[in-house]
């Protein structure tokens, strides 16, 4: 009813111009103004009137981005032989939204005596930029260990992200994780940043971290227990000789988990990557060359989705 009632009063308007004005063009975002304000991920709708009294029309609808590139073709010297164009509902998708900005639809007119008329709609699009959403990292470690840190964004418009972490205003990474083999010299305080782009706007959290000095093996060894609780009630012990048992006390699968064990006293390292489908494992060491009867210092170090750990256990040889 809107649309015809606006057709009626162009209509009526030209009637009483037509001798002064021989084509004109109308358009509106649905509610008589030329301007619009969205988010991202809204569409619009807009209706476009145009009349000639001398047919037929030639008529097209463009759409600019905010740098002025064209975006959108709706009309290309489309023509109409009865003089009256009536566009209902004409969309902007969201997909012919790439940045926020202002957007210029423009539509043109022309009648066959050459007459020219022209209409501009502007649209207003807002960026709904990223958000830092968490961060994985610890808040500290000691000098020889690996200081692992991740961060999850999440962005409002559902746009890509890309990311980046920096140590100490260095960047250290192009992903939204990163790994660091510290040595016994790298003791100290860094101040780790995390970002997340959108290519327009971007989120940014910062972490201090602590990297202590480097354990000595007395000081690790003298409270190191002969089983070793971890996280989400992980236990690690040793079962027979050359053998550690991996045990989920809260039933859960040992899915994609992972385990370095780092014996102080030889210096040996073994790794290994488990996904059962049951809670408890054992396995038998088979590089640290344990000898029979003596104790040895061992780092055990655990992963697995959503957690990782550490601390230190006396294993017997």
């Amino acid at each position: 009813m809107k649309s015809k009632l606006i057709f009626s009063f162009i209509a009526a308007t030209i009637m009483l111009s037509i001798t002064a004005l021989a084509v004109v063009t109308y358009a509106d975002w649905q509610d008589g103004s030329a301007t619009k304000t969205i988010n991202k991920n809204d569409g619009a709708l807009f209706d476009v009137n145009i009349f000639s009294v001398s047919p037929p029309v030639t008529y097209s609808i463009y759409m600019h981005n905010p740098s002025g590139t064209l975006v959108k073709t709706w009309a290309s010297d489309a023509v109409d032989n009865d003089g009256g164009v009536e566009l209902i509902g004409v969309r902007v998708d969201r997909l012919d939204l790439t940045t926020g900005g202002a957007y210029t639809i423009s539509i043109a007119s022309r009648d066959n005596d050459g007459n020219t008329d022209t209409s501009t709609l502007t649209l207003n699009v807002l960026n709904n930029g990223p958000s830092i959403t968490g961060i994985n990292a610890p808040d500290s470690i000691n000098a020889g260990e690996v200081l692992s840190v991740s961060f999850t964004a999440s962005d409002g418009d559902g746009d890509a992200l890309s990311y980046r972490i920096y140590r100490n205003n260095v960047l250290i990474s192009s992903t939204n994780s990163n790994a660091w083999q510290t040595s016994a010299s790298d003791a100290g305080t860094y101040a780790y940043r995390f970002e997340a782009s959108d290519g327009e706007s971007t989120a940014s959290q910062t972490k201090t971290i602590t990297v202590g000095a480097a354990a000595s093996k007395k000081d690790a060894g003298e409270y190191a227990p002969e089983t070793l609780k971890l996280n989400r009630d992980i236990e690690i012990s040793q079962v027979y000789t050359n053998f550690l048992k991996i045990r989920s006390n809260k039933g859960e699968k040992l899915n994609d988990f992972e385990i370095r064990v780092n014996y102080l006293d030889t210096n040996a390292v073994e790794e290994y990557n488990f996904d059962l489908e049951r809670n408890e494992i054992a396995y038998k060491m088979l590089t640290a060359n344990l000898q029979e009867n003596k104790s040895y210092l061992a780092r055990i170090e655990v992963s697995a989705e959503g957690m990782e750990d550490s601390g230190y256990i006396i294993i017997k040889g």
